[in-house]
């Protein structure tokens, strides 16, 4: 579609035998959407907008951004968006994709191109891939929901990734969030590990906090039990609070506040 996508206010679009549908304009969604297992694209070297008048929280299954230039938003009514595989911003986009106030994705993210601006809050349930992309955090929060009995992963090519606050929240205390691939150091603002456990496959690797630390999980906690690798080095600006009853912290080499 090199123009828009316009569903109309009771009409219904069934992507069900869809695999791609390809935006060169708006999506203007005002109806329903049955995405299926379907690929939106978006790909107009113009400004392009998700918006309604109706739906605050249109949903997607891949949501792809492909823009030789230009920015694509949100408006009217939509301040959520839920992604339920992949958001994708692919190694040939020279876009840039400003989220909503907040953003679901229940698999993962590739930010291979272009520049992603956070809202308010992602929460986000797999890997967080940054293979040379440019997140800009927007003063935003990133919430880490990795689901019960799994391992996800921070990485990609990228060697530093810089975020804003992080709030790991396994659905289970057996949640496990690593540092992975090339991406050896993590700078943000605070750290809450409110559930689960995070560790590091990389060595060495560090964790740079410039505001506070906050541990509260239930589960095995920071860098512990059957996480194969843990952070070495560790910098804490502001405060660590430490509430982990049934859980262990463990450094391998250096705590610097």
């Amino acid at each position: 579609v090199t123009g828009s996508v316009i569903i109309n206010n009771s009409a219904t679009l069934d992507a069900t035998n869809i695999t791609n549908i390809y935006v060169g304009g708006n999506w203007q969604q005002d109806g329903t959407f049955t995405p299926a297992t379907n690929t939106v694209t978006f790909n107009g070297a113009i400004t392009q907008t998700i918006t309604s008048s109706t739906t605050p929280a249109p949903t997607f299954y891949n949501l792809t951004v492909n823009k030789p230039s230009g920015t694509l938003s949100t408006g009217g009514v939509v301040s959520t968006l839920n992604i339920n595989n992949n958001l994708t911003l692919q190694s040939t986009n020279s876009g840039t994709f400003t989220l909503p106030a907040t953003t679901n994705i229940l698999n993962n993210l590739f930010l291979d191109g272009g520049t992603l601006t956070a809202g308010a809050t992602i929460n986000i349930q797999g890997n967080w891939n940054n293979n040379g992309g440019t997140f800009n955090h927007n003063s935003g929060l990133v919430v880490f929901q990795v689901p019960a009995g799994s391992t996800k992963n921070i990485q990609g090519t990228a060697t530093t990734q810089t975020f804003y606050n992080i709030d790991v929240q396994g659905l289970a205390n057996n949640s496990t969030l690593l540092m992975n691939g090339s991406t050896s150091t993590i700078i943000t603002n605070n750290f809450t590990l409110t559930n689960g456990q995070f560790g590091s496959n990389i060595n060495p690797s560090t964790l740079i906090i410039q505001g506070n630390l906050t541990l509260t999980s239930s589960g095995d906690g920071f860098n512990q039990n059957g996480i194969s690798g843990s952070i070495k080095r560790l910098f804490v600006a502001g405060n660590i609070t430490f509430d982990m009853p049934t859980a262990n912290w463990t450094m391998h080499d250096s705590v610097i506040l």
